[in-house]
């Protein structure tokens, strides 16, 4: 079925802000984009991402994204804002060229005018998110913002049943978090039966040079600017995810890995309440001050308790719901 009205997409990514603003607003039109016109207006020099918004959005042009955005919305289109930086004054500036407006929430800390808030934390939010009163709320895994293939694969509702941990799938993000990632290879040293840790970076100016040099008692292998498939493949050839509590956890989620999982950013609080008491899932609270030892028993920890338990199934399937709300607007 045709629909007349065209989806604009607004969101950035960079190494400061991160890579999930943009990602969310792919997945979002992985579901959307056979229903839909859909068009991307975002600031990268990042030159995966780029590869990525050219083939999502042909039309696709770089440049100031915010005067292309505002030349082009109407009363015809439903723009679509994941940042920081799209508060009030920009929704009413969207709202006020006769667009719909929606925006997808992580954690802002302003009020929201828009017609539809949409954040996929499993937990309520109803008294965390200031808005106005016509603005429809949206929250849970009914409205989980993955990308098609992950979503593909949870269709498959197949059990998720322990395995011992030789490989563990690890990715912090685009930001810097060298730190967070040093403590977790040297935790691992600590933990026996452990034959390789899988690290993906955002690019290869991310790698590290003792990541590569030092000697360890498990192999490491590093990956940047993997495609959604190579990824999911990844992620089902090992057992168990070191990651932070974003969306990347939630990928990990559907893709059936047991999860070790933490805040590295104040935004991820919700995210980490709505995962951390899902089956196969422990929390650290923060990465930043969990130390060496207690990442290890952890991690020992989360093997034994994943040992000591049946299997379970992990099917999710927003797609559908995605689909009613936007031919709703």
């Amino acid at each position: 079925m045709s629909i007349a009205k065209t989806i604009y997409f607004r969101a950035d990514a960079n190494a400061k802000i991160g890579y999930g603003h943009l990602f969310r607003c792919i997945a979002v039109n992985s579901m959307l984009k056979e229903h839909f016109r859909t068009r991307f207006f975002s600031e990268t020099s990042h030159e995966f991402l780029l590869s990525i918004l050219y083939k999502e959005d042909p039309l696709y042009q770089t440049g100031d994204p915010n005067k292309a955005f505002f030349d082009t919305i109407d009363e015809h289109c439903i723009a679509v804002l994941d940042g920081y930086h799209f508060d009030a004054h920009y929704q009413e500036r969207v709202k006020a060229a006769g667009a719909c407006c929606v925006c997808i929430d992580d954690d802002q800390p302003f009020h929201y005018i828009a017609d539809v808030v949409i954040n996929h934390a499993d937990v309520p939010l109803d008294k965390y998110i200031s808005r106005e009163a016509h603005t429809r709320l949206c929250t849970g895994f009914e409205y989980l913002m993955l990308r098609k293939e992950f979503l593909d694969y949870a269709q498959k509702n197949l059990p998720v049943a322990y395995k011992p941990f030789e490989r563990i799938f690890c990715s912090f993000g685009g930001t810097d978090q060298a730190k967070v990632i040093n403590k977790i290879l040297e935790a691992v040293n600590y933990v026996p039966g452990v034959k390789s840790i899988h690290l993906v970076v955002s690019s290869k100016t991310d790698l590290q040079n003792d990541w590569i040099n030092n000697t360890r008692p498990y192999s490491l292998q590093l990956y940047h600017d993997l495609s959604v498939d190579k990824m999911l493949q990844l992620m089902l050839s090992c057992q168990v995810a070191l990651v932070p509590s974003s969306t990347i956890s939630l990928e990990c989620y559907t893709a059936g890995l047991y999860l070790l999982t933490g805040q590295t950013a104040i935004n991820q609080k919700h995210l980490l309440e709505g995962i951390a008491n899902k089956p196969g899932v422990m929390s650290l609270n923060q990465w930043d001050e969990v130390t060496v030892p207690g990442i290890a028993r952890s991690l020992l920890s989360l093997n034994e308790k994943a040992k000591n338990s049946g299997s379970f199934f992990r099917k999710i399937d927003s797609r559908f719901n995605f689909i009613q709300l936007f031919s709703g607007l």
